[in-house]
């Protein structure tokens, strides 16, 4: 087995709501190393951790661990964009750009085409999306 070794650099950090869901994954990680999986207190503490991870557990876990308590998640409030490098990376994960080929009666060949850059984010990080329009200077949200 090849031991897991998270390491993140602060001066990138996630701006986004994933940040609360890495925090729950490396408390996660922590009880596992110290072999608290082992144990029924340890077990129900990683379940209700991962409750509380993304979209909660799924219908099946529910059924299965029915009296867990997902714990508060940690909050994530930026305030501004770190720097361009960050937004590249943010785009080379979330984003993508397409073109759209569509009818329309204003020009002359019958045709239009429409460029777009899109981000994709769940509705938790509106306001992010929002920071990064308002950093680029375009958009909508």
């Amino acid at each position: 087995m090849v031991p897991i070794r998270i390491q993140i650099n602060d001066k990138q950090m996630l701006q986004s709501q994933k940040a609360a869901d890495f925090i729950l994954f490396t408390r996660i990680v922590k009880l596992i190393k110290n072999k608290m999986h082992l144990t029924e207190e340890g077990l129900l503490q990683i379940i209700n951790l991962r409750a509380s991870i993304n979209l909660g557990l799924s219908n099946l876990k529910n059924s299965k661990f029915p009296n867990y308590k997902p714990v508060a998640r940690p909050v994530n409030n930026t305030t501004k964009i770190p720097d361009p490098n960050w937004i590249a990376g943010f785009v080379t994960a979330e984003g993508c750009f397409f073109l759209s080929l569509f009818k329309s009666n204003r020009t002359k060949i019958g045709y239009a085409i429409q460029l777009m850059f899109k981000l994709t984010k769940n509705k938790r990080d509106k306001e992010l999306l929002e920071l990064v329009a308002k950093f680029m200077n375009c958009g909508a949200v």
